[in-house]
C-alpha cells in the first residue's frame, strides 16, 4: 500500500512540474528553486542533470572581462522568464506575475490557494464579459484574472 502511494505521490510531482515547465514558466519565476531540489524528490541525479543541461545559462564574465553562456548545471536556479520587473509587467498587461517557489508561504493557507488557483478556472457565468486577456475564475472578487 505504502509503495502504491509513493507512486501517486510521484505521478503528481512529475505532472506538477509538467505543469510549471509547460505553462506556468512562460509568466511565473522560481528563483529560489535550484535543479538540484529536485534529485530525490522526483527525479534521480542524472535525470535531473540532464535537464539542467537543456538550458543555456548566462555566465562569467571570463577572463576578458566577458559574459558567456553554459550548460545549465545542477546548482543552478530555474530560468527566469522576463529579464526584470518591468519587462514583466509590459508583457502582462501591468501585473507583475508572482513567484512560485515563495508562493505558499507568501499567502495565508498557501497550498489551498495554490490548489483553487489550478482547479478554479470555468466559463464566466451567463452577462459577464471577461477581456480577451483574461480568465475566469471562481474565487475572484471581480471574477477575472489576467492572463496573456
Amino acid at each position: 500500500m505504502i509503495e502504491i502511494l509513493i507512486i501517486m505521490n510521484l505521478s503528481r510531482i512529475w505532472r506538477g512540474h509538467q505543469v510549471y515547465q509547460q505553462v506556468c514558466a512562460s509568466c511565473h519565476s522560481m528563483s529560489l528553486i535550484s535543479y538540484r531540489d529536485l534529485v530525490g524528490v522526483a527525479y534521480t541525479e542524472e535525470e535531473t542533470k540532464a535537464m539542467a543541461a537543456e538550458v543555456e545559462v548566462v555566465d562569467g564574465p571570463n577572463g576578458e572581462g566577458e559574459m558567456f553562456t553554459r550548460p545549465g548545471k545542477l546548482s543552478d536556479r530555474f530560468p527566469q522568464p522576463y529579464p526584470n520587473e518591468q519587462a514583466a509587467r509590459f508583457a502582462n498587461g501591468g501585473a507583475y506575475p508572482p513567484d512560485l517557489s515563495i508562493i505558499t508561504k507568501a499567502r495565508h493557507n498557501g497550498q489551498n490557494y495554490v490548489f483553487a488557483l489550478l482547479t478554479g478556472y470555468r466559463d464566466p457565468p451567463a452577462g459577464v464579459l471577461i477581456p480577451d486577456t483574461s480568465n475566469a475564475r471562481i474565487d475572484d472578487d471581480d471574477g477575472a484574472e489576467s492572463r496573456p
